[in-house]
């Protein structure tokens, strides 16, 4: 219990909006949407559930930063270096190569899985920067 109270949730919370932001820009029509509806082969549904769901897997991702970043010792719990770090081992060798493993079943696999995955890299990279960043 001692490691959650130690936890910046407010940094927590603003990383969650900043990726969420990111991928408002990432799956925009300026951004990867034209070739993520053409691979998939279909446009994204995008409703009130979508968002919601988006949200909470959102502060899910942003929370297991955090908690690695401070399981990782009292040196790294803070700094913009380790957040990116950290951010960036978990985006790629978790998120991106499940998403890889998932596409692989799929038809447009690959350009799915490079914007799914690319985005999911950012998106802890981003996460990591907020929380490493944040004064602890």
């Amino acid at each position: 219990m001692h490691l959650l109270s130690e936890l910046p949730y407010l940094a927590i919370l603003a990383a969650t909006i900043a990726g969420g932001v990111i991928g408002a820009l990432w799956y925009s029509n300026a951004g990867f949407l034209p070739a993520w509806t053409r691979a998939n082969g279909a446009a994204p549904v995008v409703d009130g559930a979508s968002y919601a769901t988006m949200t909470v897997v959102g502060l899910v991702g942003a929370f297991a930063v955090a908690m690695l970043l401070h399981i990782s010792g009292p040196s790294s719990a803070s700094g913009v270096h380790e957040g990116l770090h950290m951010g960036l081992i978990c985006g790629l060798a978790i998120a991106a190569m499940s998403v890889g493993m998932n596409a692989s079943f799929r038809s447009g696999r690959t350009t799915l899985a490079l914007v799914d995955g690319g985005f999911h890299v950012v998106r802890f990279a981003v996460y990591g920067l907020v929380i490493g960043w944040w004064p602890w």
